[in-house]
Formats: structure tokens, sequence, C-alpha cells
């Protein structure tokens, strides 16, 4: 089995369970909203990228992952590196505030 630093999983109330991919390096996917495929608009557009910084934020040789909508970052966790990939997780900035309910 292969192993992806970044693992989508996507929910639907039109499946009977969720669907599922890995990806190595970026994955980025679009949202869009309407009454049908032929008449819908781009709602949102996700992307999540992991690259490798000699230096970041002060930390030295990580894995940063970010995460973005509509190009603003939300998310960022910084990784170890370990064997060429991320190891552990050492920080997490976040740029969103939890809410109750939409």
């Amino acid at each position: 089995m292969r192993h992806y630093p970044i693992y989508t999983k996507v929910t639907a109330c039109n499946y009977n369970s969720s669907k599922n991919w890995g990806s190595k390096d970026d994955c980025s996917f679009s949202q869009f909203v309407g009454s049908s495929k032929n008449n819908s608009h781009l709602h949102c557009r996700f992307v999540t990228t992991k690259r490798f910084f000699e230096e970041y934020k002060g930390f030295r040789n990580v894995f940063v992952f970010k995460t973005s909508l509509d190009e603003i970052i939300l998310k960022i966790n910084v990784f170890s590196s370990k064997n060429g990939g991320p190891n552990e997780l050492i920080k997490t900035f976040n740029k969103l505030n939890k809410i109750k309910s939409l």
C-alpha cells in the first residue's frame, strides 16, 4: 500500500460511504454550486501543499503543509523531517476561530 503525506476524505449525502485519495505534494479541488452540472458556478477552491524548508519561522529542516481557501492561507502545520519525509508534528498555525454552527 502506498503512503501519501496528504490524505483527502470526502463525504456527501449522495454517497453510501466516504471517498478518499492520497497526494504527494499538492492537492486542490474546486467546489461549484448551482442547479446542475451545466448551470453551476465556482463557489470556492481548496488547496493543500507540502514543501520542505531548511529554515521556516525559526524551525530547521522541516516539512510545511499549508491549506488555503480561495488563496487565503487558513492553516499551517510544521513537521520535523526524518528519512526524507515528514515525521512528527512540531507546530500548528491556525488562522481560524471555531464557531458553534453555520
